[in-house]
């Protein structure tokens, strides 16, 4: 699975020093698809890579901070696309679970929070 994401990469960035290894992944030139209207071959999904991120991460033994957004649920719901912006919502919800089932809570904090919320209206 890691390699079919790292296989559709539209730019990798590896940055090595001596005693650290910076990783930055951009699977597109600009903001993800929804992923009800991505290419399921070419764009990995929140849940995948928060699931890959934290098995690459885990690897440091001095720890890490892994951010995870949910960012276009915020876009769906500024264009009023209310089924969009809850199949956003149900993805970053598999993220959160995923990073749950990986982590421990003897070591691990997970905050899940939100800048803003808005109502789910669609338009009549």
């Amino acid at each position: 699975m890691l390699i079919r994401i790292f296989l559709f990469i539209t730019i990798l960035l590896f940055i090595v020093f001596t005693f650290h290894t910076y990783f930055l992944g951009l699977f597109h030139r600009s903001h993800m698809d929804f992923r009800l209207k991505s290419n399921f071959e070419t764009q990995p999904t929140l849940q995948e890579m928060t699931r890959n991120a934290i098995q690459l991460l885990q690897k440091e033994p001095n720890g890490y901070v892994l951010f995870v957004e949910g960012g276009l649920i915020d876009t769906a719901h500024h264009e009023t696309w209310a089924r969009i912006a809850l199949d956003e919502t149900l993805e970053f919800s598999k993220a959160v679970e995923n990073a749950v089932a990986l982590t421990s809570e003897d070591d691990t904090l997970i905050v899940v929070t939100s800048d803003h919320t808005q109502p789910n209206t669609p338009n009549t």
